[in-house]
Formats: C-alpha cells, sequence, structure tokens
C-alpha cells in the first residue's frame, strides 16, 4: 500500500481544481480508462481525455463531490458525482459515477468508472436521450464521436507535446498582468472597468505586451505558463497574498463574485499554494 497511500484523494483534490497535469500524474504510463461515454483508453490517450474536459470546463459552473474512498491491496474505490451544464442549450446534469481503481509502482494502472448511461443521456440530450439512450446504437455513437473529439484536442493542443516545455522569459509585472487578464476572462466577458484596472496595476508597455500574447495563447498553454513562471520566481507568501488581493479587488469591480470567478480563483490558489 506504501506507494498508492492515498493516491485516490490526490486525484480527485486535483480533479476539483480542474487540474489535469496533477490528475495524470497519479497515471501509470499504461494506464488503461473505462467508462460508457468514450469505451476504453489507454496510456497517454487516457491521459489526454482528462486534459480534455479539464480545459473544457475552466471558467464554468462544473463541480465534483467525492465520497467513499476505500482501498484494499493493489486496488480501490470511489464514488464521486459531477454537477455541470452541457451543451448548447445548457441542460443541467447530476452524474453519478462509481469508479474502481488498481495499482502498480505506486500508480493508477487501471480505472474503471462505471454510471448509469441512460440517465445521463435524458439529463444531458432531453427527448434524444429519452429515447435512444438505452440503445447500444446510441453508446457505440457516443463513443464514436467522444473519441473524434479527443483526436481533435490532441491535434490542436497537444501538438507542442513532444517537444520542449512551454517557458517564458516574463518579468514578475509581467506575470501579474497576465495572471490579471486571464482572470478577467472567466467569465468570458472583459469590461473597459477591468482592463483600465489591470493597466492601473502594470505599466502601459507591460500590458501591450502581455495583452498580445494572451490573446494568441490557448488555455493549456496559459496554465503552463503561470505554472512555469510562478516555480521560477518561487513567490513567497506575502507575493502570493498580495496577488490574491489584486485578484480579489478585480472580480469584485462589477459588485458581485459569481462561480466563474470563484472556480478561476480557487484554481489559482491551488497552483501558487498546494505545491
Amino acid at each position: 500500500m506504501k506507494g498508492e497511500e492515498n493516491i485516490i484523494e490526490k486525484f480527485y483534490r486535483a480533479f476539483e481544481h480542474l487540474d489535469a497535469e496533477r490528475m495524470v500524474e497519479t497515471y501509470h504510463d499504461d494506464v488503461t480508462f473505462e467508462d460508457p461515454a468514450f469505451g476504453i483508453l489507454r496510456g497517454e490517450k487516457a491521459k489526454n481525455m482528462w486534459r480534455m474536459l479539464c480545459s473544457s470546463q475552466q471558467g464554468k459552473d462544473f463541480k465534483i463531490k467525492t465520497t467513499n474512498i476505500a482501498y484494499e491491496p493493489e486496488r480501490g474505490t470511489a464514488r464521486w458525482e459531477a454537477y455541470y451544464t452541457f451543451g448548447k442549450k445548457k441542460r443541467k446534469v447530476h452524474n453519478v459515477i462509481n469508479a474502481k481503481f488498481e495499482f502498480k509502482d505506486g500508480k493508477i494502472i487501471n480505472h474503471l468508472d462505471r454510471f448509469n448511461l441512460y440517465k445521463w443521456s435524458k439529463q444531458a440530450m432531453g427527448v434524444k436521450g429519452f429515447l435512444l439512450g438505452w440503445t447500444a446504437f446510441f453508446k457505440k455513437k457516443l463513443n464514436k464521436q467522444t473519441n473524434i473529439r479527443l483526436t481533435e484536442f490532441e491535434e490542436k493542443t497537444l501538438k507542442h507535446k513532444k517537444m520542449e516545455p512551454i517557458t517564458t522569459n516574463w518579468t514578475r509585472e509581467e506575470l501579474k498582468a497576465y495572471i490579471l487578464l486571464y482572470c478577467a476572462h472567466a467569465d468570458f466577458i472583459k469590461t473597459q472597468e477591468e482592463v483600465d484596472y489591470i493597466k492601473s496595476k502594470v505599466s502601459e508597455a507591460d500590458y501591450e505586451k502581455i495583452r498580445k500574447e494572451f490573446e494568441e495563447d490557448t488555455d493549456y498553454e496559459c496554465i503552463q505558463k503561470i505554472e512555469y513562471t510562478i516555480e521560477k520566481y518561487n513567490y513567497s507568501k506575502k507575493e502570493i497574498d498580495r496577488l490574491f488581493k489584486r485578484i480579489k479587488e478585480l472580480f469584485l469591480l462589477d459588485g458581485e463574485y459569481n462561480a466563474a470567478e470563484q472556480s478561476i480563483f480557487m484554481g489559482l490558489k491551488h497552483l501558487l499554494k498546494d505545491r
């Protein structure tokens, strides 16, 4: 048990923060994942599925709750519940999943998620799910669609995976500008008031340089660059607290602190403090 101790907790703690890289750190390189939506995924494909899911839910209302974590020699189980909004019609979904794990070399080698696909399809797809969600045809088509999406994600977002890690040569002030810009996009609305606030905290030159870079970056690149630069400068507690204060001030400009902003804030807090 020594190598596997708390590995399930680590996996879901990272999932709560949509931190895919920390999630896949718990996976063995030869991992096999299976669930009703994707079917069977192996190795890097399984890891990329979590990267895709976490990337797609950044700044949204996605949340999970994990219970009943238990361990046996070389095995483990958990129950987790996902709450999120699905599709263009923004249907609310509450999915209950039972997970089984097997361990090897201190990592997760097999991960099996089981849930009621028919119940999920009725919530996520309405009438279509009600009529077809129980059929083998529906499951086969869903598996095909999810795997196409995964391949497209890999080609678009992770094509640099085999290359050198993403790095930056930002100054501390440029990092601050980048993080504030990232937070201003938390609810996909960047107001002039938010722009003015960011400009008041950094120089005009830093703002313009970082703004252009930010607008070209994918969500994955954003997180990688922030994480790299934070590690580079080894931020002190005082510096982190000061940055959190700026982020909260930015979020409260419109008088409220919405769910998307809370999700972004907690994700950054996890990135900065839980290292």
